[in-house]
């Protein structure tokens, strides 16, 4: 029978072991998810869109709104030409009219009414700003996703280094023990080595796991930009109750309104384009002849008035144009109930996940009690040598693969739960 006999000596390092344990993680850097879905957005190259979209809309605004000031046209010619305008009564004393004829002058105008032009242009260009901040917005929000995934991805495999840390101390307990029984007579050393071929086997397990670990690091950092340990704890994050919570906010789903929006707005811009335009204009230049034809000299002149510009072969396609922005909104709109579709099956599929899991997180308790009594009790059996060792660490093993399933089904519910959030924008 094994004497179950802990030197103090063990129990000093067992403890000095655990202090350097605990200050280590005390100081080691932790990393949230919320934090780096912070650091991938600030951090992803697109983000820099959001202010080249906000400055291309204010200057195509601010250029629209110069079509409200003076128009300034300056022109010169001069010409040469077969004939001019002569008085066939003789004895008039009016100078013919020379064949080169010169002008120089300056145009102003004002416009006064434009039938709404302008303004559905400004909204056509506020629109497009808001479309493209909506498919960057889209594009930004898929980075959670992927953080998602190695954010999980990293914690499952911290969470099997920190189980197999665990199984690694009960192992070095029981070897301790045997060690001790060895010493006094009362196990064979084939105990102790097998016990420490079982911890060296257990260690190789957390170097494959490291190496795992430190490769979804190594992408956290390089998504993130910022420098992540490869002794950095991740914070496992709290449940959240959102399964009951049905309102989608997809970005997505803002794209297809703006789209629409803009089609509205495209349709106003091409009413403006069959009214008429109305503008005030004043002209004054130096020619030869001026306004005075019968005068053959250089002069100056102005004139100024009040214009009217109707075109009316605008109306001619204005029915097509407008059946075709609206067949795109009808477009825009099956689009928009695909999405919602496949977005619901998605939905469906993760409520089902959802279920199997709580099922199963709430079988892996009763699993642990009864692997936890069954291993009490080979201890007992091991301790008065009615087992073997090699029995007593099967059953060691499988209360730790009972434990490591409870945490990685847990952990899987935490996914879970992020991916719904996902799926409805929450």
């Amino acid at each position: 029978m094994i004497r179950t006999i802990v030197s103090n000596s063990y129990l000093m390092r067992a403890f000095i072991c655990l202090i350097l344990l605990l200050s280590a993680r005390a100081h080691a850097q932790t990393v949230t998810i919320d934090s780096l879905y912070i650091l991938a957005e600030k951090n992803y190259p697109l983000i820099k869109r959001a202010d080249l979209i906000r400055q291309t809309e204010t200057y195509n605004i601010a250029n629209l709104s110069k079509g409200y000031l003076p128009q300034v046209n300056v022109a010169a010619q001069a010409t040469y030409q077969s004939d001019v305008t002569s008085v066939p009564l003789a004895n008039t004393g009016i100078e013919p009219l020379s064949k080169d004829q010169y002008k120089a002058y300056a145009d102003v105008s004002l416009r006064i009414y434009d039938g709404g032009a302008i303004n559905a242009q400004k909204n056509v260009q506020r629109f497009t700003a808001a479309l493209e901040t909506a498919n960057l917005q889209k594009d930004l929000y898929q980075l959670k996703e992927r953080v998602n995934q190695m954010f999980f991805g990293a914690l499952l495999l911290q969470t099997q280094i920190e189980q197999t840390n665990i199984l690694i101390n009960q192992l070095a307990e029981t070897k301790a023990r045997a060690d001790s029984a060895v010493k006094n007579g009362a196990a064979f050393k084939s105990d102790a080595d097998q016990l420490q071929s079982e911890i060296l086997i257990q260690r190789q397990r957390i170097y494959n796991l490291q190496a795992g670990l430190t490769a979804y690091l190594q992408m956290l950092e390089a998504f993130t930009g910022e420098q992540i340990n490869s002794v950095a704890m991740l914070v496992k994050p709290a449940d959240r109750n959102i399964w009951l919570i049905e309102e989608n906010n997809r970005p997505e789903l803002q794209v297809f309104e703006q789209v629409n929006k803009l089609y509205d707005t495209q349709i106003e811009f091409l009413k403006s384009k069959v009214k008429p335009n109305l503008s005030l204009f004043a002209q004054g230049g130096y020619s030869k002849p001026g306004l005075n034809l019968l005068k053959n000299q250089f002069d100056w002149f102005y004139l100024a008035g009040i214009r009217l510009n109707w075109n009316f072969s605008a109306v001619y396609t204005l029915k097509n144009e407008r059946r075709l922005l609206q067949i795109n909104q009808q477009d825009n709109n099956v689009q928009r109930e695909t999405f919602l579709f496949n977005n619901h099956l998605t939905r469906i599929q993760q409520d089902n996940e959802k279920n199997k899991t709580d099922r199963l997180i709430a079988s892996d308790e009763e699993i642990i009690r009864l692997k936890e009594s069954i291993r009490q009790a080979a201890k007992a059996k091991y301790d008065n040598g009615v087992i073997t060792l090699n029995d007593y660490i099967k059953e060691i093993n499988a209360v730790s693969q009972a434990k490591l399933n409870l945490e990685l089904h847990k952990i899987q519910s935490l996914f879970n739960q992020y991916n719904r959030q996902f799926t409805i924008g929450n």
